[in-house]
């Protein structure tokens, strides 16, 4: 099952965003700012990511900017390698994302969509749909993000106690 990573702050245009994934069948995890997002990306794996431009930097602050949104681009062609992972720009500000596009898509933006979304056409579902196929042709080896192993994390400490008959690590049996 695709995972997404969305970043978006307005939770009217959620709600939209959360119905389209279902109906496709797709996980997501919500960050409403540059900070949770970057925490997200760098923790989890995700098949691609549908980012608002104009976002804030912090938990519960105002101040959403699309220089916010530009650094999320970087952030995730930093992480995940340029290219790698899917991006696909939602912007209520359709005249100030389009004198930026090409600006945008050399910095890694696979897609663009305006909000609110067409609900007949090119909807969100489509577009996914679409930007994931064409990163299938384009990345044929990489793995979906449901199949990739957890991220690893160092070992929390405990009692590692052997027995002749079984092993306890923090008093529950693992062999």
């Amino acid at each position: 099952m695709p995972r997404a990573l969305v970043v978006e702050d307005d939770r009217e245009i959620m709600k939209t965003v959360e119905d389209t994934l279902v109906g496709l069948g797709h996980e997501h995890d919500w960050a409403d700012n540059l900070q949770d997002a970057r925490r997200l990306l760098e923790a989890n794996a995700y098949d691609y990511v549908l980012l608002d431009l104009q976002i804030p930097a912090q938990p519960n602050r105002g101040f959403a900017k699309i220089e916010h949104g530009r650094s999320m681009l970087g952030t995730v062609q930093q992480v995940k390698g340029k290219g790698r992972l899917p991006v696909i720009i939602m912007t209520g500000y359709h005249s100030k994302c389009l004198d930026q596009t090409t600006e945008l898509a050399a910095a890694g933006a696979s897609q663009f969509i305006s909000k609110p979304f067409p609900e007949a056409g090119r909807t969100l579902a489509s577009v996914v749909l679409d930007v994931l196929a064409k990163h299938r042709e384009k990345f044929p080896d990489a793995m979906p993000a449901a199949n990739q192993p957890p991220a690893l994390a160092p070992f929390p400490g405990g009692v590692l106690a052997f027995s002749p008959d079984h092993i306890e690590l923090r008093g529950e049996t693992i062999v």
